[in-house]
């Protein structure tokens, strides 16, 4: 969605974003390939048109990789959630 209105250079002013993610759209802010906008119905973060951070119904998702994803859930910091997608 590269240039289209509802791509946004991150920040905690664009409107409806949930106020608690807003400090993590606004510590990307001043990446040029970061884009914020709505995905499935909440606000997110895009790097090279693929999400890597969401706020879905109060929940912070972020994408990362299997081996530390596992990591974090063997450390119990973190609480895996179903489907983990690879590219």
């Amino acid at each position: 969605m590269k240039g289209t209105a509802k791509t946004k250079r991150p920040t905690a002013k664009t409107a409806e974003i949930d106020p608690r993610f807003a400090p993590v759209a606004n510590a990307f802010a001043h990446r040029p390939r970061v884009t914020c906008g709505k995905m499935m119905s909440a606000h997110g973060l895009r790097v090279n048109n693929k999400i890597f951070a969401m706020f879905p119904r109060g929940e912070f998702v972020v994408k990362l990789p299997k081996t530390q994803v596992d990591e974090l859930v063997k450390a119990a910091r973190v609480a895996a959630s179903i489907p983990v997608m690879e590219d």
